[in-house]
This record gives structure tokens, C-alpha cells and sequence, in this order.
């Protein structure tokens, strides 16, 4: 009797403590909203926003969003790829598709060219080169541009 009591008494309580979802929204594609987000941080980065990642000798850049990954070099068409989306394993963080794989790890970089300082370092494969070369949301490359 008691423990129906409890339960009339907390049950409001409880309810208004439970988070809202808009309409069509279940709990459980929040939640793995949620875990999505937190996997897809290196260094508190977010990974799942835009990415700029450069590099020189030879000189290449690479921009990253939800549903594309673009290549461009000076001496070839710009190349698109299918993102899978990194996946953070320990201190690093992989994206891959077919032909491509993009490795980025916490730690300051330096392009060789410029005064600024990358938070990630960044190891490019694509068929069978390398390419090395430094990472930042580009919405922080986009605000020092002036």
C-alpha cells in the first residue's frame, strides 16, 4: 500500500524529469544521437562538423562534411568520396571509403607555410600514396580569413 502510494506521488515528479522529444522524435534515435556525438569527438573536436584538412609538398586540401569528402590538388579534378564517418579508436580518428582513408590524431601541426598552429595532425591515404598534413573545423579556418 505504501509502495503505490510512493508510486502516485513520484509519478509526476518523474514524468516532468524525463526529457521532451518533439513530435516524431523517439527516445531512442536521441539517444543514439547522443552516443554518435560523443564518438565522433577527438581532442573535443567535433568530427561531425565540417573539416578542413591541408597539406603542402604537394599542395592539397581536403574538406569534409556529413554527406561528402572532397579532394582538391592543383594538378588533378577534384575527386568526391563517399563518407563513412570517423570513428574514434583511442587517441585517433579513421574515416574510410573505398580508395581513401584519412587518419587524424590529436597534436599541434604546422602546414610549413603559415604561423598557424592545426590542433590535428593529419595522414592521408589515397590508392597508394601518402599525404601528411594538418586538420581544424573550417569554421575556425573560415573566421581567421579576413
Amino acid at each position: 500500500m505504501i509502495r503505490r502510494i510512493a508510486c502516485l506521488i513520484l509519478m509526476p515528479v518523474l514524468a516532468a524529469c524525463t526529457p521532451e522529444f518533439s513530435e516524431g522524435e523517439p527516445a531512442a534515435a536521441s539517444a543514439s544521437s547522443l552516443t554518435h556525438a560523443e564518438a565522433t569527438t577527438l581532442s573535443g573536436i567535433a568530427l561531425d562538423q565540417p573539416l578542413r584538412i591541408l597539406g603542402t609538398e604537394p599542395f592539397w586540401a581536403i574538406t569534409t562534411d556529413d554527406s561528402d569528402v572532397l579532394l582538391e590538388r592543383p594538378d588533378a579534378a577534384p575527386q568526391h568520396f563517399t563518407p563513412s564517418g570517423f570513428h574514434v579508436t583511442g587517441n585517433q580518428a579513421e574515416l574510410r571509403s573505398t580508395t581513401l582513408s584519412i587518419v587524424l590524431t590529436p597534436g599541434p601541426c604546422s602546414d610549413g607555410m603559415s604561423d598557424r598552429q592545426y590542433p590535428l595532425t593529419a595522414e592521408v591515404r589515397l590508392d597508394d600514396a601518402v599525404l601528411k598534413g594538418c586538420a581544424l573545423p573550417k569554421a575556425d579556418l573560415d573566421k581567421a580569413k579576413p
